[in-house]
């Protein structure tokens, strides 16, 4: 579980570490400002991010960053914007996981209505996939590309993290 970046603000960072806080995951979710605003209805700046974790590191706290992709509407520039910002802000960690459609919200209701979502759904099974679960057609205007290919895109991001954070320790 991550934090949501407008609950941090230097003070509350400042207390997090006098409690024993070492470590911090930040729910990020896309280093696209139109995806968290227009997709993910998220309120907040991306340009606050590099600031909290810098803000965090002045105390030695381990800062990782989750992001989600592979929400309907998104690009594939918007899902190449937010595996690049992962490493732009200067996180230590970090982990992806491509959308799954939580009952209830706005997104499973787009997946169910728009019929992207296969008829064995389980939320249970689709959390523990290893690529997107979701059917988009591939002459649909939502296609972006194969699950395959995204769940390479993220495989590759992971490792080329990986390598950059341990040649720079």
């Amino acid at each position: 579980m991550g934090v949501y970046p407008t609950l941090l603000d230097k003070e509350i960072i400042m207390l997090m570490y006098e409690a024993g806080m070492r470590k911090v995951k930040l729910a990020i979710e896309s280093g696209s400002e139109r995806v968290l605003k227009e997709v993910m209805h998220r309120n907040f700046n991306l340009g606050s991010i590099k600031e909290i974790v810098k803000e965090c590191h002045k105390y030695n706290m381990h800062v990782s960053g989750s992001f989600v992709i592979g929400m309907i509407g998104e690009t594939k520039e918007e899902i190449v914007e937010t595996l690049d910002f992962s490493t732009a802000v200067g996180l230590d960690g970090v982990a992806f996981e491509t959308a799954v459609p939580l009952p209830g919200t706005d997104f499973y209701y787009e997946a169910v209505e728009k019929g992207y979502l296969p008829a064995s759904y389980s939320f249970r099974n689709a959390v523990m996939a290893d690529k997107s679960i979701l059917n988009i057609p591939k002459g649909s205007p939502d296609f972006v590309m194969h699950p395959d290919e995204l769940a390479k895109m993220i495989e590759r991001k992971e490792r080329d993290f990986s390598a950059l954070r341990n040649s720079s320790s």
